[in-house]
């Protein structure tokens, strides 16, 4: 969206030059005025616009002649400039004469490799701005000005992105984080710069940590955690992309390696089973198996989930919520369930009364809770289930290592050799694509296996 001011200059003062005389600033106007040389309007939560302009600050002429190229950012009629810089952190300044070719219609060769850098530096001022929940200019110049120093070495730039992820209540994520910081740091024993890590030296950390007893799956998660900063140190950071080591085998680039696990998911047999076990009714067993047992019926969700529903996910016979997991991402859609009676039973033996629409369903969390006090008691709560469900396994004669996460993986399969659509349980799921929900369903269980085993000899 156009300032009006802007909108005016470009339509009386097309292809020409234009200077703000109580500025003193010298700005060009063109006619594909959609990126530069007009304010482009970024609204935050509270429609409260923030604008967006490259121009050519004639204020100040350096030695050389050049003047400084500028990014303003204009908020509730406050302004504040800051310096366009090249892809090696140095402020850029140019002529008026060769800013009047940059911001022309067909740039050519460094001309237009200039303008596109100019695009890259307003793109990223306008992400930071439209990600901010309020615009300030403090919160934005947090993420604008960020330091190549700070992210130097892979340590700190884990021990940065950390915050972020605490600041933004993604505990869990952040918890991984650490983990894999730990690791590295174990690994290399000094201080790691991102241009230091090259194939050969991820290469020798997977062999590492192999020895050391890591899983393949553990190696993936730290290798990816890093990949991920990789990532941003390029993007935020002015890391060149040459030094960036990921990418396909094929290509000679390290790929963190694909492990798949051999879920195992409980036979329809052993679900009932567990259904039909009576605990002493209001003890702990029974709510840890009720609560397994929503689980399953609920589309296997987590107990992440489970115990951050409150009753307005509630409608009619189906609820309605988004998976904490996957809820930072922008395609993120409501999971639907639909209720079992026995479903609908739990929540009436063991939901919070009265069933107000702000009330968590089950008496675990509170809105005064910071983010991390609710993680830490989803984790105590969830090794208390693990705990009495393996103990209810166990005296059912059931041999598989049960847990939570056994819920999720037979509600998948269970539904698959009844009959579901993979796209079904790809949704029900929460799966970003039915590639993923068909890794998921690849392992065969031991029936089967033994079924065409016997059929050998």
């Amino acid at each position: 969206m156009f300032s009006l001011l802007y909108h005016f200059i470009s339509k009386r003062f097309t292809n020409k030059t234009f200077s703000d005389k109580d500025n003193n600033y010298f700005f060009v106007c063109y006619d594909n005025f959609s990126t530069f040389g007009v304010s482009n309007g970024v609204s935050n939560e509270n429609n409260i616009m923030a604008t967006t302009s490259i121009y050519l600050d004639t204020r100040r002429i350096k030695d050389d002649k050049t003047f400084p190229v500028k990014i303003r950012i204009t908020h509730i009629k406050q302004r504040k400039y800051y310096a366009v810089k090249d892809d090696q952190g140095t402020p850029i300044s140019l002529t008026e004469k060769d800013f009047i070719k940059v911001m022309g219609s067909k740039p050519r060769g460094d001309i237009k490799n200039m303008k596109l850098r100019f695009e890259a530096v307003e793109a990223k001022a306008i992400e930071i701005i439209e990600k901010l929940p309020v615009f300030t200019f403090d919160g934005f110049e947090k993420k604008f000005l960020k330091k190549r120093d700070t992210w130097k070495y892979i340590s700190s730039a884990f021990e940065d992105h950390i915050k972020e992820l605490k600041k933004d209540g993604k505990i869990n994520t952040a918890s991984t984080y650490e983990t894999a910081n730990r690791s590295f740091n174990l690994y290399s024993r000094k201080k790691v710069q991102f241009e230091d890590i090259t194939v050969n030296w991820l290469m020798k950390y997977e062999y590492w940590a192999k020895a050391d007893g890591k899983s393949s799956t553990t190696i993936s998660i730290n290798t990816r955690a890093l990949r991920r900063l990789f990532n941003i140190a390029i993007k935020d950071y002015n890391l060149k992309s040459e030094f960036y080591p990921f990418g396909s085998s094929d290509d000679g680039k390290y790929q963190p390696p694909q492990h798949f696990n051999n879920k195992r998911a409980l036979s329809k047999t052993d679900i009932l089973k567990i259904h039909k076990y009576e605990p002493l009714p209001g003890t702990m067993e029974h709510f840890c198996r009720d609560i397994w047992l929503m689980s399953y019926l609920c589309n296997g969700m987590n107990l992440s989930d489970i115990f951050k529903l409150k009753y307005q996910n509630m409608q009619g016979n189906e609820i309605y919520f988004l998976r904490s997991k996957t809820s930072h991402m922008r395609t993120n859609k409501d999971i639907v369930v639909s209720m079992h009676p026995e479903v609908k039973n739990i929540i009436e033996r063991w939901g919070n009364k009265p069933q107000e629409p702000k009330q968590y369903i089950f008496n675990l969390l509170g809105d005064a809770l910071t983010p991390s006090q609710k993680v830490a008691k989803i984790k105590s709560t969830t090794k208390t289930v693990n705990t009495n469900i393996k103990k209810i396994a166990k005296s059912l004669g059931i041999t598989e290592n049960i847990s939570t996460y056994s819920a999720r993986h037979s509600f998948a399969t269970i539904s698959r050799n009844e009959g579901a659509e993979i796209s079904y349980i790809s949704e029900s799921l929460g799966h970003s694509g039915m590639a993923v929900t068909e890794n998921y369903l690849k392992s065969f269980g031991s029936d089967v296996r033994e079924k065409y085993t016997s059929k050998l000899l």
